[in-house]
């Protein structure tokens, strides 16, 4: 995603629609930046705004920058990020909100940043994985004792009919020897 970035601005090309809906994930699990239909040359004014990311000064009436870009992208590290505690990628992110256009970090640092808290997010979902795998093992050993259990009282209960049927065969029986 931020590889892909940098490549656009390179060229001298803003994204201009950096959200979570247009950030993807390959089979191996790395971002990559999609939809390109707002992206334009740095400083034109064509890209339509979407409140939820632009930055400050493009709402405000200023060109699309590559800076801009860097604001929505801390918007959706913002989106991703919100659990994680760890004061080094607060803090990139935070400085990707920067009002002065020129504060905010490079995206090489961003990069290395994102690096880290994807590893952290991938420590937090397998933990997660493991902690629901351990309750759905939990859960199938319940399942199995349950129909276990279950099981036993048919047995019982088709004894016990059987049993009563023998009683039942004693009583008309006994009672045709009676009468």
């Amino acid at each position: 995603c931020v590889d892909g970035l940098m490549a656009l601005h390179a060229l001298g090309i803003v994204h201009g629609d950096i959200s979570m809906s247009n950030v993807l994930l390959k089979d191996d699990g790395t971002p990559v930046l999609a939809d390109f239909c707002e992206s334009e040359i740095v400083g034109s004014r064509t890209i339509q705004l979407r409140a939820t990311n632009v930055a400050p000064e493009v709402l405000s009436g200023g060109a699309v920058s590559c800076a801009a870009d860097v604001y929505a992208l801390g918007t959706v590290f913002a989106q991703l990020l919100r659990d994680i505690s760890i004061a080094d990628v607060r803090e990139t992110v935070r400085n990707m909100f920067a009002e002065d256009c020129k504060q905010r970090p490079a995206l090489s640092v961003i990069q290395c940043t994102m690096s880290e808290a994807v590893s952290l997010q991938s420590e937090l979902v397998r933990k997660a994985l493991d902690t629901a795998q351990s309750r759905m093992n939990e859960l199938l050993n319940a399942m199995v004792v349950l129909s276990k259990s279950h099981e036993e009282a048919k047995r019982r209960v088709a004894v016990a009919a059987q049993q009563l049927e023998a009683e039942r065969a004693k009583c008309a029986a006994h009672e045709q020897t009676a009468s």
